[in-house]
């Protein structure tokens, strides 16, 4: 689906296109026009050969903010119904309900309230069939460091990129995430850099700050110095998270165990969580605190899935007293496999990749069938 915004008032443009992001969808960097642009906007577009960037069709959607000059306004929208095939949405005052009738009359699919445009907008999408193509997300986090989480979230990333399926791994650990070690890549864009390009990021700047990995991952990686992380801020990486989510059909996140404002955002907005902790007593009054947190800011702990890592080793608390003091239904138990993690970490080898038939492995192996099937059902 593809989207042209016509607007004069800047601040309002910017606030048409947060409101589109936020549904998944985009409009690319010169895919915005003003007024007075309208009758080259159709020349550029009538001249355009079929299959090219400039081309429309019956499946592209113009949004049209009205100008303060309504005359001016009212002949673009009778200039873009009359010579393209486009369904236009405008967007202006309902003070004068005969011009509202003498726009729609014109051609145009609906008149939206400039006062209302999160609700209006939002349901003219959706009835003009933009709605947005939902990446199933899924966070991995901690509540003290050790626990093995980004292990986790690399391994099952690389579990959800294989089949033929898209999946992609975002790292926000505000300290320097591990993830680049842990697949042996050398990413050469991170989030602040990408967040740093926010007016101007689409598909094409986003795909060339992605570092791929040989199964088909997909890695957007932490920022290597603290003060670069400062850039990562919540609009960028909504950004980023609309735009994955159209083209991934899986998003990991690994998350920073501080749970700052902007991952702990993100990590309400996420279908799945994975709390990873280990069998001591540290970890378990960390995780229970964090828990509890969680639970009283609002985030449903029906999603959250707790991943008792490490386990298997003398003299760790048992599942069942941590079910207890967690208030949980389960808990998932993953073997501690030290040689296994050890030589996949020394050498920057996923372990299901590189062992697959490993304790540890199988289990993760598990899991990923678990959340695939989720999709699927």
């Amino acid at each position: 689906m593809r989207l042209l915004l016509v607007s004069d008032d800047d601040a309002y443009a910017t606030r048409i296109q947060d409101l589109v992001y936020q549904r998944g969808l985009e409009f690319s960097r010169n895919d915005r026009f003003r007024t007075a642009d309208v009758a080259g906007l159709i020349q550029r577009f009538l001249n355009a050969a079929p299959g090219t960037a400039d081309s429309v069709g019956p499946g592209t959607t113009i949004i049209l903010v009205m100008p303060v000059d309504r005359e001016l306004g009212a002949a673009a929208v009778s200039q873009l119904c009359e010579q393209l095939p486009c369904r236009l949405l405008v967007i202006g005052p309902l003070d004068d309900s005969r011009f509202v009738l003498r726009i729609v009359r014109m051609g145009a699919a609906e008149y939206l309230d400039q006062n209302e445009p999160e609700s209006e907008l939002a349901f003219a999408l959706e009835r003009g069939g933009t709605q947005k193509t939902q990446a199933r997300s899924v966070g991995v986090f901690s509540a003290s460091g050790g626990s093995g989480c980004s292990l986790i979230a690399a391994n099952l990333a690389c579990l959800l990129a294989s089949d033929s399926t898209n999946c992609a791994l975002i790292d926000l650990k505000s300290e320097g995430g591990d993830l680049e070690a842990l697949l042996d890549v050398k990413a050469s864009h991170s989030l602040a850099d990408i967040c740093g390009k926010v007016e101007s990021l689409d598909q094409a700047v986003l795909k060339g700050s992605i570092t791929e990995h040989a199964c088909g991952l997909q890695l957007l990686s932490a920022a290597t110095q603290f003060p670069s992380f400062n850039a990562v801020d919540m609009r960028g990486m909504q950004r980023v998270m609309s735009m994955l989510s159209r083209s991934s059909e899986f998003i990991v996140c690994d998350l920073d165990r501080c749970l700052s404002h902007l991952t702990f955002t993100i990590a309400r907005s996420l279908d799945e969580l994975y709390c990873v902790m280990r069998p001591d007593f540290l970890s378990l009054r960390k995780t229970r605190r964090l828990l509890e947190f969680m639970a009283s800011s609002g985030v449903s702990l029906e999603r959250v899935r707790v991943i008792l890592n490490r386990t298997g080793v003398s003299g760790e608390i048992a599942a069942s007293q941590i079910i207890d003091v967690l208030k949980v239904s389960e808990v998932l138990s993953f073997p501690e496999d030290p040689k296994a993690a050890m030589r996949s970490v020394n050498n920057g080898e996923p372990l299901v990749l590189s062992q697959p038939t490993a304790k540890l492995s199988r289990k993760l192996t598990a899991l990923a069938a678990e959340i695939r099937q989720s999709v699927q059902s």
